[in-house]
């Protein structure tokens, strides 16, 4: 059965061991001040084991306290362990005789379908009304380490960001094959950023005694960036060398993901024509960005609305579509709100995707027509888009004196958009819009251009 990969235990901590025991060999930092500290010295032989086992070994001790003149401890219970791979195991009890001496020698046995494993032994005093707790650790090496590598087994096609499990073996060279490397460390790696690998978990763990292992890694383009690879430093407890040739992941995909490389939409725009350019390219397993060609669609949505409308659809060419569509709907409604990009493949090749909505605010031309019927002034304010009326918004009348155009007079366009305005004297007169947001939801989209219109002139 496979082991997927876990957490590395501390091998102290796994025994039961103390940290303060362990790195000085006395007891813990916040033993009362009545207790006694005390040390453990411990030796193992052989110190260098054979591969394939099993492994009689010898361990030998003293429990004594620290210091230049230390003192044996008798009659002291000693708890021993054997920790291999993520794995505790007790291994027994042995009673300090003289001087704190204490002495146990036994056969490890092959781990269940595996050779017997290289892992650290432990001893541990559990302490007592006079003596404080402590233990030591000892690590048999091995006497030869074996080539290693990774066999994968094939990786099935999997949906796009979906986790899948992949599985192998530690296999090393033994003599003149490949036999499995039990409780190997192994885990995901890359090449550059340690974190550019889309696992669910990548820290070291363990295969299992069949050299087995399984591996949650996520169906994200550029996971053959990943490589799994045995633990590269350190454990030279290990039979098979630490640095086996690592072997790339790339998990194949049901379907490619399309994605929106480049979007140029400049706002704002003038209308009557918007106009919206953008790249569409497909990412393969092995993170190439291929040209997609088929359909896209723009999008937009009204403010205040809660559905999508298609505006236009476009096939890019190597990549690239522009759009070129009216800023006018129906009736003469501006398009000035959210607007979007979706592709909706054709083919189950590849998934489907879409752009953040992107806001394209929108500047109307406008129009101010100006009419002189005896001393009254009239007109209508609309924006060129089948005459919309530009209604209740304020028309200045403006009249030439000394070269200069001055307010004189003003008008709030009515429902349609029309005006009017009464003159008093002779001279050359007229009418300005000096511009202003668009009506209703569109106010914070877009905005009226300022016009004005020809000059009337009154003798």
């Amino acid at each position: 059965m496979s082991v997927g990969i876990r957490t590395r235990a501390v091998a102290a901590a796994a025994a039961g061991l103390t940290l303060a025991g362990l790195s000085a060999g006395t007891g813990l930092a916040d033993t009362p001040a009545t207790l006694t500290p005390t040390q453990i010295t411990l030796a193992v032989s052989p110190s260098t084991v054979a591969y394939p086992g099993p492994q009689t070994l010898t361990l030998s001790g003293v429990l004594e306290t620290p210091g230049g003149a230390p003192q044996g401890l008798p009659g002291q219970t000693i708890q021993l362990s054997y920790f291999y791979a993520q794995y505790d195991e007790s291994i027994g009890s042995v009673t300090t005789g003289a001087g704190g001496a204490f002495n146990w020698t036994g056969t490890m046995p092959d781990q269940p379908g595996a050779q017997f494993v290289p892992g650290s032994f432990t001893a541990d005093f559990g302490g007592s009304g006079q003596y404080a707790q402590t233990g030591k650790q000892i690590w048999p090496q091995p006497a030869q380490q074996f080539p290693a590598r990774i066999a994968l087994n094939p990786i099935r096609a999997a949906k796009f960001m979906s986790t899948v499990a992949v599985t192998g073996q530690v296999q090393m060279h033994v003599g003149s094959q490949w036999v499995p490397s039990p409780y190997a460390e192994i885990g995901l790696a890359a090449a550059k950023d340690p974190y550019a690998c889309p696992s669910a978990n990548v820290e070291w763990g363990y295969a299992d005694a069949n050299g087995e292992f399984s591996v949650p890694i996520v169906a994200d383009p550029g996971s053959d960036q990943c490589t799994l690879v045995t633990r590269p430093t350190g454990n030279v407890y290990q039979w098979s060398l630490p640095d086996a040739t690592p072997a790339a992941v790339a998990v194949p995909l049901v379907a490619d993901p399309t994605w929106v490389v480049n979007l140029s939409a400049p706002s704002p725009q003038t209308a009557p024509s918007l106009q919206v350019m953008t790249r569409i390219d497909y990412l393969t397993a092995n993170d190439e960005a291929q040209d997609y060609t088929g359909p896209v669609q723009l999008q937009y949505q009204a403010p205040g609305a809660t559905t999508w409308t298609r505006i236009a659809t476009g096939s890019p060419v190597r990549g690239w579509t522009t759009f070129s569509v009216s800023a006018f709907g129906q009736h003469g409604s501006i398009r000035a709100g959210r607007w979007r990009l979706v592709v909706q493949p054709e083919s189950p090749k590849y998934l489907g995707t879409s752009s953040g909505p992107f806001l394209m605010a929108v500047t109307v031309p406008t129009q101010l027509s100006a009419r002189l019927t005896g001393r009254t002034l009239t007109g209508r304010l609309a924006y060129l888009a089948r005459g919309g009326a530009i209604a209740h918004s304020t028309v200045r009348i403006q009249k030439l004196i000394r070269g200069r155009w001055r307010d004189v007079a003003a008008a709030v366009t009515n429902d349609s958009g029309g005006y009017s305005a009464r003159l008093h004297g002779t001279g050359t007169y007229r009418a300005v819009f000096g511009g202003g947001k668009l009506p209703g939801a569109q106010a914070g989209y877009g905005n009226f251009s300022r016009t004005q219109s020809k000059t009337v002139r009154v003798r």
